[in-house]
């Protein structure tokens, strides 16, 4: 199946300009625009300029600042130097994750933290990642959900409101992933010990801090020892006691971050 197939497999609108592929989430707009490359050798930074030069002309026209490179002979890592400007690399593993029928999109700078996260895990069973709110916390959570899907997942969130985003970035049911919110684990403190898994997700772990609410969650990760756990937060300081809370509660084990004053110097969020 082509690229373009595949797209609209997933319901996206595609469009064909100068040689790349415009794709839109809605018929009237450009998300993200890919171009195929059909390379013997790996690309480097070089090829990379130059074609990230060629695809911004076309994003201007139509208002788009997000860009993939599919190299179908692969990549160099130095090809990745753009990623916080807009411009993510792929090889053919892009496709496959998009023949299964659950690929989960993410922006460059997503790719980037994805990336940084199961790169952590190889040397680390627990880690965090602080990216700024608006940023895409949940498509990336919900990337991780899915490439995981075979493993039982507890998935731990302040509110329902949260939970709610994850389940919408992912699109489907998910029958191994478990949903709790922080209240629901001190309600139920009874059932903790019936949550096993493979990987615990714990989004906006700054409240992690909170004494009762952090007992109730430091159970699950007690009861589960050989789990991976992957904390999200935009704001990992609790300022009413200077905590810094990666430190604390994930042995300072930051796999990667995207603050908000980076975010709007590389223009992913529109400054206020």
């Amino acid at each position: 199946m082509s690229l373009r197939d595949l797209y609209h497999s997933y319901h996206y609108f595609v469009t064909e300009e100068s040689g790349c592929l415009l794709v839109g989430f809605r018929e009237d707009s450009v998300t993200f625009i890919v171009k195929e490359v059909w390379n013997k050798e790996p690309v480097g930074l070089p090829e990379v300029d130059k074609l990230y030069t060629e695809m911004q002309r076309i994003g201007e026209m139509c208002s788009c600042n997000q860009f993939r490179i599919l190299a179908h002979g692969g990549y160099l890592p130095e090809a990745l130097s753009f990623e916080l400007h807009g411009l993510t690399v792929s090889d053919d593993s892009y496709l496959r994750s998009l023949e299964t029928g659950k690929h989960i999109e993410l922006f460059s700078h997503n790719e980037a933290a994805y990336r940084a996260i199961e790169e952590g895990f190889k040397t680390n069973r627990i880690g965090a990642v602080v990216q700024a709110t608006g940023t895409g916390k949940s498509y990336l959570i919900a990337r991780y959900i899915v490439n995981h899907s075979e493993d039982d997942i507890v998935v731990i969130a302040p509110n329902v409101t949260i939970i709610a985003e994850i389940k919408k970035a992912i699109g489907r049911t998910m029958p191994h992933v478990a949903y709790r919110t922080f209240q629901a684990l001190v309600l139920n403190r009874g059932t903790v010990d019936e949550l096993k898994a493979n990987h615990i997700i714990i989004d906006e772990f700054h409240h992690f801090g909170a004494e009762v609410w952090g007992k109730a969650v430091q159970e699950v990760i007690d009861n589960n020892p050989e789990a991976r756990v992957l904390g999200m937060s935009a704001t990992p300081i609790r300022p009413e006691e200077m905590l810094d809370t990666v430190e604390v509660y994930f042995k300072g084990n930051l796999f990667h971050e995207l603050s908000l004053s980076m975010a709007w110097y590389y223009k992913i969020l529109p400054v206020p």
